[in-house]
């Protein structure tokens, strides 16, 4: 067997989005150290990367291990494949670190490349996960749709990011205390709501043997885990959305219908993400025409966070759809159209930022979901 063509191109634009990244803005200007490349590099080993910077790396590189396990499904065992997925994240992160030393605002550090590899392994496992032919458990789960499973991890790791855990017993009260004294969100409720609906939908057509209880353990498990992990907390709104969504998944009738109804319900939330609080008043700003060009230029944690929760909204809003029997591509760049709309209509709202992303996170996540129908 030789590797899937469609994913090995796949792969590359993957390493070229790492490369871009990691080194825009492009400023090869900056001052190495007295002593030149060889003494830049030697401290380099010595510096810590902040904690924006290791969510950075950790998003980057996860796709680049599931994808290239998945492009090398078919060459030689596990281990040979995987060997190949590790070298390759291992030359591309020493590559790009090394570059990297002549870019102005870039840091390099060893730290970086130990967590590159490290989240090179675990996308090659997660990929290795999605092949019933190669990783026993996915075979005995029956995994059928890849982009289903894809995205519900892309959903859940939203919520969970950063995921640095804790067992600070302090943060748990905190996080209990919160939502004691906290309100209902009506908006938020429905977002959640929406968003597990979706899940559910996953886990259905992700494997051909689920069990009925799979979408309120694991519901329960994502709404209950921010009580041991920092920076983010438990809200009773996503308590009360896993319960409405078990619900209607075990009184409702699975159907064309019933997943119309969904995706209707997702489209809507995604308008409210893109054009809340209708407010047309100015002034107007540019559009940034640059890819990326706020999650480079805001804080790396925040974009970390936006680019999963965004991935998720609009790779649901492709992949839905086409499961539903329409043609991938015209659903695709409707979609795309759709956002790049109601981003240069932001350039009319106060607080937004109007920008090219939202459009290309659109027609990546088709790629990847042509890519991966393609390699059944």
């Amino acid at each position: 067997m030789s590797a899937d063509r469609r994913l090995l191109v796949l792969w590359l634009l993957v390493a070229a989005g790492i490369a871009y990244g990691s080194l825009y803005p492009f400023d090869f200007d900056k001052p190495l150290l007295e002593g030149g490349f060889v003494a830049a590099l030697r401290e380099s080993l010595l510096a810590f990367p902040s904690r924006g910077d290791l969510l950075s790396n950790l998003v980057l590189y996860l796709p680049f291990g599931m994808v290239g396990a998945l492009a090398l499904r078919g060459t030689g065992s596990r281990a040979q494949a995987f060997a190949l997925v590790l070298g390759a994240g291992a030359l591309l992160s020493c590559a790009v670190e090394s570059v990297q030393l002549f870019v102005v605002d870039r840091n390099t550090s060893a730290f970086d490349v130990a967590l590159n590899l490290a989240s090179t392994a675990v996308g090659a496992i997660f990929g290795f996960a999605l092949q019933p032919e190669r990783f026993a458990f996915a075979a005995r789960l029956g995994v059928r749709d890849r982009m289903a499973l894809v995205l519900a991890a892309s959903g859940i790791a939203y919520r969970l990011a950063p995921f640095v855990p804790t067992l600070d017993l302090q943060h748990v009260k905190d996080a209990v205390k919160a939502v004691l004294a906290g309100g209902f969100s009506p908006s938020t409720f429905l977002r959640y709501t929406v968003a597990w609906l979706v899940v559910g939908i996953a886990l259905r057509t992700g494997f051909a043997r689920v069990r009925r209880h799979a979408l309120p353990i694991t519901g329960l498990a994502v709404a209950c885990a921010p009580l041991f992990i920092t920076r983010i907390g438990i809200r009773i709104e996503e308590f009360a959305a896993v319960g409405v969504a078990t619900a209607f998944w075990r009184f409702v009738p699975a159907g064309r219908a019933t997943s119309g109804l969904v995706l209707a319900l997702h489209y809507l939330v995604i308008a409210g993400a893109q054009l809340w609080p209708f407010d047309f008043a100015g002034p107007a700003h540019e559009f940034r025409w640059v890819p990326f060009a706020g999650y480079l230029h805001g804080s790396r944690e925040t974009g970390v966070f936006s680019i999963f929760e965004k991935f998720f909204l609009y790779g649901v809003a492709v992949w839905l759809p086409v499961r539903l029997g329409k043609p991938l591509w015209p659903v695709a760049f409707a979609v795309a159209g759709v956002l790049l709309v109601t981003e240069f209509l932001q350039t009319q709202m106060p607080g937004r930022s109007a920008e090219l992303a939202d459009p290309l996170l659109a027609l990546i996540a088709a790629a990847l979901c042509s890519a991966l129908r393609g390699s059944r």
